[in-house]
């Protein structure tokens, strides 16, 4: 199994991003240490061994449990993005582009990642057991809320 990593501190973190849903534009991150994906390595076992819709209540109830840094990003950096292009009368992709930038611009700075197959970033590297964890925390919604709805429009429309 390939997991990248970086230091922080004394401990080795696993960093993971999954977009859950990409009509809200709710993207999960997690950083997580060599014990929590142990564990979590157990309850994807204990749970089926994959994210299947009858395993995913077995998983996000154990893995809400785990003591992890979750954060859910609410973007809705496609219905923005296709808002803006409608309203200015201009293409959508440079758009996305911008707002993927940004959203790069604040995930990415810790070094590589792995990334669910929906997220285009910079630092990503293949999807893994940290990524299916943030997955899982994300349909969960375990985690911070940070809404970048305004802050990603202003940037759109600036």
């Amino acid at each position: 199994m390939d997991l990248f990593l970086y230091r922080l501190s004394s401990r080795t973190v696993h960093r993971g991003v999954a977009l859950i849903d990409w009509r809200s534009g709710l993207l999960a991150y997690v950083e997580v240490d060599d014990a929590a994906l142990e564990e979590f390595r157990k309850i994807v076992e204990l749970c089926g061994g994959a994210l299947e819709p009858r395993s995913l209540p077995c998983m996000t109830s154990l893995a809400s449990r785990l003591k992890v840094k979750s954060v859910l990003y609410i973007t809705d950096i496609y219905g923005i993005a296709n808002s803006v292009a409608f309203e200015k009368k201009t293409a959508r992709a440079p758009l996305l582009e911008k707002a993927w930038a940004y959203i790069d611009s604040l995930i990415c700075g810790g070094g590589e990642m792995e990334c669910g197959e929906d997220v285009v970033l910079s630092c990503c590297r293949q999807c893994d057991l940290v990524c299916l964890m943030a997955k899982v925390l994300g349909l969960a919604k375990v985690g911070v809320k940070v809404d970048l709805r305004g802050e990603i429009k202003r940037r759109l429309t600036g």
